[in-house]
């Protein structure tokens, strides 16, 4: 399955369906991350603790052997549902700013609340058009932090966007290169 399909799959249906494709499309490719952990969709023998998406439930994992390498085909498919996310979390923020009124305005319709989300949005385009590069991870990462703050103190409670940005980032730590390095 190729990339885009899976950062389509990401955005339209979620974290949870687009890694059980990736599972179906791909038995052979390891899901493991930096030093042995690894996310998975459904159940795991390997199981640490669920990972709730907004509309699902990821596994978290950790395997035997931390040292071995990372799947780079698999990591550079998460990198591909990751940008879906992200893409999914800015459709939730401008969905959440678009009901939300300040001074008697909807708040999108603020300009410098506008600059911010057109900064994501630029982000992940230029993000999608640097897939699998070096300054991939960063440029992602970027647009989930600031997605979240759009959604100001809803987006620190437990609620979908929350759980949606919390997943991201766990991916991201689980999977982006040099991540098991520097801690």
């Amino acid at each position: 399955m190729p990339a885009p399909d899976l950062a389509r799959t990401a955005y339209a249906e979620g974290l949870p369906r687009a890694f059980a494709e990736l599972a179906a499309a791909h038995p052979e490719w390891s899901p493991r991350g930096h030093r042995g952990y690894a996310v998975v969709s459904g159940p795991h023998a390997a199981l640490l603790r669920p990972l709730p998406t907004d509309d699902g439930e990821l596994s978290l994992c950790r395997f035997e052997n931390p040292d071995q390498a990372p799947d780079p085909q698999w990591a550079l498919a998460v990198a591909a549902i990751r940008l879906g996310g992200a893409e999914r979390l800015v459709r939730q923020c401008v969905q959440h700013l678009s009901r939300r009124k300040i001074q008697g305005r909807m708040t999108l319709a603020h300009p410098v609340v506008r600059a911010h989300v057109a900064d994501s949005v630029l982000d992940l385009a230029e993000a999608r058009q640097c897939l699998g590069s070096p300054g991939f991870d960063h440029m992602v990462d970027g647009v989930v932090r600031r997605s979240l703050r759009q959604f100001g103190a809803a987006g620190y409670v437990d609620g979908p966007a929350r759980r949606l940005a919390r997943a991201l980032d766990l991916l991201s730590d689980v999977y982006r290169e040099g991540a098991g390095d520097d801690r």
